[in-house]
């Protein structure tokens, strides 16, 4: 049969950014160059509809992801920490 095994989304905020939203591998498939592959076709898809930059926000501690975006293309810009508020119970 016909399974879902892997995926990318872009989006477009207001503000006119187009960001890399998501690109999601299952697990089984993991390694095969598929999210490689759907970064390199997502920036051929947004180059073709004359996007010039494209953004993406990676966990810094995710290896697999940051290896895949460089071998698409992308390069770091720029480096964010995220802080969440406590819990208090």
């Amino acid at each position: 049969g016909i399974a879902l095994v892997a995926l990318a989304a872009m989006s477009t905020w207001q503000s006119g950014a187009t960001m890399l939203a998501s690109v999601a591998t299952h697990r089984e498939y993991r390694g095969r160059g598929l999210a490689t592959r759907l970064a390199k076709d997502s920036l051929y898809y947004a180059r073709s509809g004359g996007v010039s930059t494209v953004a993406l926000a990676v966990n810094s501690d995710n290896a697999a992801a940051i290896r895949a975006y460089g071998k698409a293309g992308f390069l770091r810009l720029h480096a964010m920490r995220i802080f969440e508020p406590a819990l208090t119970l």
